[in-house]
């Protein structure tokens, strides 16, 4: 915001400027107008060191889109493998006239009762998101889990067969952002 309103004073000085050249010019007696050219060129300069950061921030915006457009999508692959698929992904970035925010609040108000108006915070936003994934969510059937007992059992195998085994880090991909690395070595 501040470099649009940077720029559109830059660009009020720049009009003012050609005003003042052309009232001198247009004098019954032209005067020297070298004076008003050096304050013409600042303006233009400034205007273009304006543009140049408008245009760092708007690729910094797009690259930020492509993120949450890519986590929403990963958040509706691991909702819609549980079961339970949110109603949203990944488009909502780019695809509609509302904030994300706006948009997220609407999702969100199809799981749980809230008042879509009240203007909540991200963080009150991001727990309520984390609330509908993790609670609502079904188990997936295909998937056996292993009880405690069964585990112990397996270790006690283990320590039976004298066999190294490498421990397996349980990553949950929501919380963390990321996967560990020795999954895929």
């Amino acid at each position: 915001m501040e470099e649009e309103k940077e720029l559109e004073r830059f660009c009020t000085l720049l009009r003012n400027v050609q005003v003042a050249i052309l009232t001198k010019l247009k004098g019954e007696r032209p005067t020297e107008v070298d004076h008003m050219n050096t304050l013409l060129n600042y303006a233009y300069q400034q205007i273009l060191c304006c543009v140049d950061r408008l245009e760092q921030l708007n690729e910094t915006l797009r690259s930020a889109s492509l993120s949450v457009s890519a986590a929403l999508n990963l958040i509706y692959l691991i909702t819609f493998l549980k079961g339970n698929p949110l109603p949203l992904d990944g488009t909502i970035v780019n695809n509609s006239g509302q904030s994300i925010w706006e948009r997220i609040k609407w999702a969100i108000s199809t799981f749980k009762p809230i008042d879509s108006n009240i203007n909540f915070s991200s963080n009150d936003l991001r727990y309520f998101l984390q609330s509908v994934c993790e609670g609502n969510c079904s188990t997936m059937a295909y998937i056996r889990e292993d009880s405690k007992e069964e585990e112990e059992e397996k270790d006690t195998d283990n320590d039976d067969n004298d066999e190294p085994q490498q421990s397996e880090s349980i990553v949950d991909p929501l919380i963390s952002g990321l996967l560990s690395f020795d999954e895929f070595n």
